[in-house]
């Protein structure tokens, strides 16, 4: 009894126990004594019509299984199976016959007319298959059909016999019957026909049955062939091509032993070699997939078995895909250049514990990320699986598809993984198979589980594939990249899984470290360009030395000058956007000084703030030259110095509660201490608010600060600084406890940046939900003007667009406006963020413990984002103290570049240097080159010096570490991955994708064998 009116519109959408009762209902009736005994298929009934009556003969007590179908034309009972996902449906004569543990019979001889007798029908109401069999073989009990063979209905035992290299056994049975469904779904529902020779597929399936009673296997196999072949040719009549199903178990560290124990107890290597005469199942592959975790989970076994376990997996049955790094690697919470290391790490693992790597890239949880694909070609993997099958995100509406631009092209498998363990997956999986076929598609069906797991609908599949294609055919993974169909649709980039809510520890300096390190790599690029020699005999030095390096390549003499302010300095700046910075010089300058934007003495000394170029240097002191020495031409002429003479003075940065500077204006709320408004660019109104808020309960009832305290701390033409401190206070309940809070405010003269330091100590909310952070720790509440802003989050040093109600960020976020105005807010380590209504979010204050500062920077329009919230963490010094007297001093250059970096959007760090030999000597840099913008943009780095070659490499390739073998540039080239970068003199030129990633080593001549 289906829940349905025809096959047409037999269900696709059930419940798992739903789904579990239908199908076990449906192919438990295929069971071989039950079409042994009638002689007849199953049919099936609308479960809200009750079956018309069946007239039949009465006959005598004798056995009706014993016999031969052919002699058995009499009975008393009709069986009626009734699935659970029917009861809703059937007629109420059913369901009031109906017992929970055992049958209910239909007495229809009540229902005599004249001579006619009727069949009795028997009820049962089935959850699934093995319940299906077990009430059936109960009712035949009772009712007096025996058997001699007690094994007969037990489920446990799936072989009766063998014929040739098979088992054959009731699961033969329900495979079929599962598979005749299918077909009939499939045809009838996207062809409204059958073409199905019934009668003589009824007459082979009852010979098969009746056969596997006698105890002939060989003609119950031939049997069961032809039915088989009869569905494969209804289905060929449609439908030509063969869909893949591709069987993943996913195995972690946890499950490894239950995966070793299930390749066990399988047969083993599949024979595809037949012998005359002889039936050879159809491979039916399993696939696993062996990630970082898997593989160190096998080399940490004890030693036998581990080579059980690679044993295991260099059987010629198992495919295997995987070398991705561990699940718990969180991309958004590192670096680029971290990230690159654990994902070569993971690919060393991975290789060492198998011999070799897979030739299918994947990864257990996290999804992968569109900068690692052409590292992936360079590893020679063959196709790759962006599913994170974790989340169960990363597939796409078709199932194989083409990754990457030109000239990075790969296959990967974006079919939506089906739940193994789940008979809903099952109801109609033909039919979508049909449907992808009819679009054109590369119908795959990509069946995961959790090894030795599987719904009987699973293992119908694989039992009916190892007689027949109708279903569709068995592939190893690395089988379905190599000889299976070629995509030739395009998909979307993958993108790693973002996770919304991490909790972030405020003592991790795990990032801010890494930034250190890069600024390490950065100098000892600027000073390889500046003095090779020099640079590589520099590799190990600190960041300090690395710049005093510089300096004195530069031609000036550095000095030690601790405490005291220098005379003289150098300003180097290895990062791009140019920086402006503040600093103390001894003595004065003069105001128009080369690269000062602003100067005033204050105490005997001079307070400048400085401009140095990007990938540059700038000198600040006794020692720079004047910006305008000796009268000329372009000397203010009398209305310019009257409008100079006219211009109100340069002010001080702190007014009472404001602070202001040449972009912006700050006025400061003294009850709550926090931003009442900040006026700043394009526009009149206020554009930018903040409060500090506690929310015990929800985020739109809150707990506010309360402030006690304001006190100017410096207030100077170059610095000004406003503490606060205070409490929060609830208006309801003023008797509860809450954290105090101290905050300070800094401006500086020419800055585009406010920032902003808070620290919270004291009690913690109480909340009845340990696991809600948000109503245990205060949180910074910032109100802009635009109802309906664009926010991008910082993560992997990359601005992505983010609709999320909550979103993760490493350094910050920016906020899109109206009239392409940008507000920045950067954080100097990683935090979580939720938006609150249209115009306000909400950033967790996580430094609550000690004396700890969570440090702010609220920045307007400002240029690179992302390199503004990356200083914030680095808190980088650039200054090198320099003797004033240096000789000739006046004749060094005191500005300018190494290395200009375009577009703004376009980050470059370096990863190393090195000595390439080739008929010479050649200066080697490996750059990493990051579009933080998700655009493509014609990108071009240039020099100081002139280019002689440029080789993109691999990400995960690191051509120039240190080696006992000199490098050569045969070696180098080897690791080349593409041809597709442009030089030009001293500059290189190439197009960057969207959030793009590549690798250039770059030569340099250096002259001669030097």
């Amino acid at each position: 009894m289906i829940p349905c009116n025809s096959i047409e519109d037999f269900p696709s959408r059930l419940s798992s126990d739903a789904a579990r009762s239908l199908l076990g209902g449906l192919t438990a009736a295929w069971h071989p004594r039950l079409i042994a005994a009638t002689g007849k298929q199953p049919a099936w009934y609308r479960a809200d019509e009750l079956p018309a009556p069946v007239r039949a003969v009465r006959s005598d007590d004798q056995d009706v299984f014993s016999q031969p179908a052919s002699d058995r034309s009499e009975a008393k009972y009709r069986l009626i199976i009734v699935p659970q996902a029917s009861l809703t449906e059937i007629a109420s004569e059913i369901r009031d016959c109906l017992v929970a543990e055992s049958h209910g019979v239909i007495d229809r001889e009540l229902e005599a007319h004249g001579d006619e007798n009727f069949l009795n029908d028997v009820v049962i109401e089935v959850a699934d298959r093995a319940d299906a069999v077990r009430k059936i073989a109960a009712a035949c009990e009772a009712l007096g059909y025996r058997s001699d063979d007690q094994n007969f209905w037990n489920t446990s035992s799936d072989s009766f016999g063998r014929s040739g290299q098979r088992d054959i056994g009731a699961s033969d049975f329900y495979a079929l019957g599962y598979t005749w469904w299918q077909i009939q779904v499939l045809t009838r529902r996207l062809r409204y026909t059958s073409n199905l020779d019934q009668q003589h597929f009824e007459n082979r399936l009852a010979e098969a049955a009746s056969k596997l009673g006698a105890g002939d296997t060989d003609a119950a196999c031939a049997a069961l062939h032809d039915c088989y072949d009869a569905l494969a040719e209804e289905r060929d009549h449609y439908f030509s091509s063969d869909p893949a199903i591709l069987d993943l178990a996913l195995v972690t560290p946890g499950t490894l032993n239950d995966w070793l124990q299930s390749t066990e107890n399988s047969n083993g290597d599949v024979q595809l070699e037949s012998t005359a005469g002889q039936s050879v199942p159809l491979a039916t592959p399993q696939n696993v997939l062996v990630d970082e975790d898997v593989a160190r989970a096998i080399q940490e076994l004890p030693a036998e078995a581990a080579n059980v376990a690679r044993q295991s997996l260099q059987r010629s049955d198992i495919g295997i895909c995987g070398g991705g790094p561990s699940s718990d690697l969180c991309v958004q919470r590192l670096s680029i250049g971290q990230v690159e290391d654990r994902v070569a790490g993971a690919l060393a693992i991975v290789k060492e514990t198998l011999g070799q790597l897979p030739t299918v890239y994947a990864r257990l949880g996290g999804g992968i990320a569109a900068d690692w694909l052409p590292a992936i070609l360079a590893a020679k993997f063959q196709g790759v699986v962006p599913i994170d099958f974790i989340n169960g995100v990363g597939f796409g509406e078709e199932s194989k598809v083409i990754l990457g631009d030109s000239g990075d092209e790969t296959e990967a498998l974006t079919a939506k993984p089906i739940d193994a363990d789940d008979d809903s997956a099952f109801l109609t999986l033909s039919a979508l198979m049909g449907e992808a076929i009819d679009g054109g598609e590369i119908a795959t069906s990509l069946l995961v589980h959790w090894p030795g797991q599987g719904c009987d609908s699973f293992h119908d599949v694989r039992r009916a594939s190892t007689w027949t294609l109708a279903l569709g055919k068995f592939w190893k993974i690395d089988e379905y990249f190599s000889e299976g169909e070629r995509p030739y649709h395009h998909g979307s980039l993958p993108t790693p899984t973002v996770q919304t809510d991490l909790l972030v520890d405020p003592s991790d300096t795990t990032l801010s470290s890494t930034f250190a390190g890069q600024t390490q790599k950065n100098l000892l690029g600027m000073l390889a360009l500046i003095d090779p020699d020099a640079a590589t005999d520099s590799r190990n030095s600190t960041v300090d030395e690395l710049r005093r390096k510089i300096a004195s390549s530069l031609g000036y003499q550095t000095i030690a000058c601790k405490d005291a302010a220098a005379g003289s300095v150098v300003l180097i700046h290895p990062h791009s956007p140019p920086a402006r910075q503040r600093i103390s010089i001894a003595g004065k300058i003069a105001a128009h000084a080369s690269s000062v934007f602003h100067a005033s003495a204050e105490g005997g000394q001079t307070q400048v703030i400085a401009d140095v170029p990007a990938w540059g240097f700038a000198v600040i002191g006794e020692v720079a030259k004047s910006a305008v020495v000796e009268p000329s031409d372009d000397d203010p002429n009398f209305i310019q110095k009257m409008g100079r003479w006219l211009r109100p003075r340069i002010r001080k940065i702190v007014d009472g509660d404001r602070l202001s500077n040449e972009f912006m204006d700050v006025s400061l709320n003294r009850e709550h201490g926090g931003v009442d408004g900040v006026y700043s660019g394009r526009g009149r109104g206020n554009r930018f608010s903040t409060r500090l808020i506690v929310t015990p309960v929800s985020a739109k009832q809150s707990v506010v600060a309360v402030c006690d305290r304001v006190e100017t701390i410096t207030n100077t033409t170059t610095l000004g600084e406003i503490a606060m401190s205070g409490r929060f206070v609830d208006p309801d309940d003023e008797s509860r406890q809450f954290p105090v809070w101290e905050a300070r405010y800094q401006l500086q003269r020419g800055s585009r940046q406010l920032i902003y330091r808070v620290k919270v100590a004291g009690p913690v909310p109480d909340s009845a939900d340990d696991s809600a952070i948000w109503k245990h720790l205060p949180s910074l509440r910032i109100a802009i003007a635009e109802s309906t802003p664009i926010i991008r989050c910082i993560n992997s040093e990359k601005l992505r667009r983010t609709s999320a109600r909550r979103f993760a960020s490493t350094t910050g976020f920016q906020v899109e406006e109206a009239d392409d105005r940008t507000t920045l807010v950067a954080s100097d380590r990683p935090t979580i963020h939720r938006r609150v209504d249209e115009r306000f979010l909400d950033t967790l204050i996580t430094a609550s413990v000690g004396s700890d500062w969570h440090t702010f920077a609220f920045g307007f329009d400002v240029r690179g984002p992302v390199a503004s919230a990356r200083e914030l963490q680095s808190r980088d010094t650039i200054a090198v103290p320099i003797q004033a007297s240096a000789n000739g001093s006046a004749e060094l250059a005191q500005r300018g570049w190494l290395m200009h970096v375009s577009p703004s959007t376009v980050e470059a760090q370096v990863v190393d240097i090195g000595v390439v030999s080739d008929q010479g000597k050649y200066l080697a840099i490996h750059f990493r080159v990051i579009q933080t913008a998700g655009k493509p943009a014609k990108a071009s780095l240039r020099f100081c010096r002139g280019v002689h070659s440029v080789i993109e490499v691999s990400s995960l390739s690191r051509p120039l570490a240190s080696s006992d073998a000199e490098l050569t540039l045969a070696d180098l080239e080897s690791h080349a991955i593409s041809h597709g970068v442009e030089t030009d003199d001293d500059q290189i030129k190439w197009s960057q994708r969207a959030h793009g990633v590549v690798h250039f080593v770059v030569l340099f001549e250096t002259g001669g064998d030097t």
